[in-house]
């Protein structure tokens, strides 16, 4: 009996191909756990289940994926319709997926759904609209302005850095943090807010 690890690695949902088709996009790593190498070439049952804020079941698919020769499984979850009838009023969704019946991992995914949601709407998120009022998000203040740039009050503590819009998600990067640390927030219209999606450590040699 073969024994795995399992490595789940989602990936941000932004890439233009994804979003146009409303899917969420995540990649597994199967590694031995003997000896971490990759398990190439192997088939695999996995179930995705989605579910709201409230814990309810928004979607649920099973299907058989195979690795590639890095022992990564590539799967695409959703379609035009899987967001059809969602509640808006009950993000952020999470993503619960397992591997021939184990469960791996639960993570909270965002912008592919607001994505859809924007189209459907027909909302454009542009600079001016950014820059016409300072927003709030937890214990943070965003101060955008037309040019691309973005102050952020964290508490007293101000970072300055530059932006920029991809559909409903705003890219920003802080220069003047430690280790220039990127975060994208995506504009939910429905609930008129900036929520924040995921943030990364980008580092400059």
């Amino acid at each position: 009996m073969k024994t795995y690890k399992y490595i789940l690695i989602l990936m941000l949902a932004v890439m233009p191909s994804i979003v146009a088709h409303a899917q969420i996009g995540y990649q597994v790593s199967l590694l031995n756990s003997a000896t971490g190498q990759p398990r190439a070439g192997e088939t695999v049952t996995v179930g995705v289940k989605l579910t709201n804020s409230e814990n309810a079941t928004v979607y649920t698919t099973q299907q058989k994926a195979t690795s590639n020769d890095f022992g990564v499984l590539s799967l695409s979850i959703g379609d035009a319709e899987t967001f059809e009838e969602l509640d808006w009023n009950k993000l952020p969704l999470y993503i619960e997926v397992s591997i021939d019946g184990v469960l791996i991992a639960k993570s909270q995914v965002l912008s592919v759904p607001v994505a859809e949601y924007a189209k459907k709407s027909g909302f454009v998120l542009t600079r001016d609209f950014l820059a016409s009022r300072t927003w709030e998000w937890v214990d943070w203040s965003l101060m955008f302005n037309s040019n691309g740039n973005v102050v952020i009050d964290a508490e007293g503590d101000r970072f300055g850095g530059n932006y920029y819009i991809d559909g409903n998600s705003v890219f920003i990067l802080l220069v003047e943090a430690e280790d220039y640390p990127c975060y994208i927030f995506s504009y939910i219209p429905d609930v008129d807010a900036l929520v924040l999606v995921e943030e990364t450590g980008v580092v400059f040699e």
